[in-house]
């Protein structure tokens, strides 16, 4: 049995984003034959002075707070290290793949800007690069339509939401409304959904949220359901093997950094709805999104609302500027994406779900609205960003070739 050669992972698997990125590293491994003598092992940075380094041959690294100098040492000596998250800042660390999160914060203002909001919320992490970023971008992609937000800040390091500051919840009820805000990453955006709760906040109607990194517990762990930017994880993960393994083989990598765009913006509860001051037109959007995987009219909403339809139409068109039929057509629209994008589901289920009569009709309004294919749509959304699920289990299961560092194979 040939005996490996193993790349450190050093990262705290508490963060999803680490998680991620390990799983695809791992992925990257197994499926290409020319790295089959490789494999990855996880380490947190506080024990990388405990580990054996005789087989040790490269370091992917996300996140030090600890033992930095160690690190720096290393990296003197020659060890092959590649950063993968936010550590761009770092001296001794001279290469770096990662998320573009200028890009991630253009992204979710996009959104929230075409809900029709036009207040606006950040809720950040202080001290760290990456959120910054987030920031800058949303702050810079709201100023082009010259809106602003209001912003709030978190320590960076909690052990659970209650250790933030409780002015969350009293920064959440200054804010006026409605609003959208856009959160740094999915836990302090479970954070914020906690504190509308025990404020008596709405979501959406209030308070519109989005986080980042589409992470399938918080992400889904309350009501409403949290809308998340998907981060293109595997390709990060090889893009940073196919950088390290060449700094092992003493080659030069083409560019010392590389910045990933965003995938999709994955549309749930939490932001499913469009802003309009008029509280007739907000019950109608409300109604909308109720039912729309049981198929709703124009006629339909009339009847709810006790409304005739030339009011319900003059109102819509004051508020958003567009028609109640139109935005039925948006929102089915909008289901529809979203199913194709996380989901396996046929296209008829999807057709259904999106309250659309038949994958026909779903065929012609995709071609029509977006110009392409339903088909073509799951394709490009989903081969972007997908990481493939672990294979077996026990304790090394999330992270495939992960294990320790006395395995041959």
């Amino acid at each position: 049995m040939k005996k490996k050669s193993w790349i450190l992972f050093v990262g705290n698997l508490a963060i999803s984003y680490n998680r991620a990125i390990l799983r695809g590293i791992s992925h990257a491994l197994e499926r290409d034959p020319a790295l089959e003598h490789y494999a990855v092992c996880h380490v947190e940075a506080r024990d990388i002075k405990d580990m054996p380094f005789a087989d040790v041959v490269g370091m992917l690294i996300s996140g030090v707070d600890v033992n930095e100098s160690y690190f720096t040492e290393l990296a003197e000596a020659g060890m092959p290290m590649v950063g993968v998250a936010g550590d761009r800042h770092r001296a001794w660390l001279g290469y770096h793949v990662g998320a573009d999160d200028i890009a991630t914060g253009r992204l979710a203002a996009e959104h929230l800007i075409s809900r029709g909001f036009t207040r606006f919320g950040y809720l950040g992490a202080r001290g760290h690069l990456a959120m910054a970023q987030r920031q800058e971008g949303f702050i810079a992609q709201l100023a082009e339509v010259q809106l602003k937000a209001v912003c709030f800040e978190t320590p960076l390091r909690s052990a659970s939401w209650l250790s933030w500051p409780r002015g969350m919840q009293a920064w959440a009820q200054r804010v006026a409304k409605p609003a959208a805000v856009f959160c740094c990453n999915d836990q302090r955006a479970n954070s914020l959904l906690i504190a509308c709760v025990r404020a008596g906040i709405r979501v959406p109607e209030d308070i519109a949220v989005v986080g980042v990194d589409d992470d399938d517990i918080y992400a889904t762990m309350r009501r409403p359901h949290l809308s998340s930017i998907q981060l293109q994880m595997q390709v990060i993960a090889d893009k940073s093997v196919e950088m390290l393994v060449k700094l092992i083989r003493r080659e030069v990598p083409p560019v010392k950094m590389l910045m990933v765009g965003p995938g999709t913006l994955v549309v749930r509860g939490s932001s499913n709805i469009v802003a309009a001051d008029d509280p007739l037109v907000r019950s109608a959007l409300t109604l909308i999104h109720q039912r729309i995987a049981r198929g709703i009219s124009v006629k339909t909403l009339t009847a709810s609302l006790n409304i005739s339809r030339p009011t319900l139409e003059t109102r819509f068109q004051a508020a958003l500027r567009r028609s109640p039929a139109a935005e039925i057509r948006r929102q089915q629209l909008e289901k529809a994406k979203t199913l194709l994008a996380t989901t396996r589901l046929p296209m008829p289920e999807v057709a259904e779900q999106a309250g659309y009569t038949s994958g026909k009709h779903l065929s012609i309004a995709f071609r029509r609205d977006m110009g392409t294919t339903p088909t073509a749509y799951r394709r490009d959304r989903v081969a972007a960003s997908e990481i493939p699920q672990p294979k077996g289990s026990g304790q090394n299961a999330s992270t495939g070739a992960a294990s320790s560092l006395s395995e041959e194979s």
